[in-house]
């Protein structure tokens, strides 16, 4: 299963709207996760809710998140995956 705000939890979470309860919701739906799967691109390497869904995962969860570079450079530490991995992820 993959888990998009914005079809999975619409009712709840709406763009125009976001507050602390945001995060709350955001922590519990990255709990209930295996994988973190981060599109690396211009745009979500330069959001506030990409890098705190990184930092969340990364350091309080402690678990491992996937990178597919759809753009530019990352210097990130993911594991770095390709198109072709995908399919072995679902």
């Amino acid at each position: 299963n993959c888990y998009v705000d914005w079809t999975s939890d619409n009712d709840y979470l709406k763009r125009s709207m976001v507050s602390d309860y945001t995060k709350e919701v955001l922590k519990v739906r990255m709990q209930q996760s295996r994988r973190l799967l981060f599109l690396s691109s211009e745009k979500s390497r330069n959001s506030q809710w990409v890098s705190f869904e990184l930092d969340y995962y990364e350091n309080c969860l402690q678990r491992e998140i996937l990178m597919l570079l759809l753009d530019g450079e990352d210097e990130r530490d993911f594991k770095h995956i390709g198109l072709e991995e995908m399919d072995q992820l679902l």
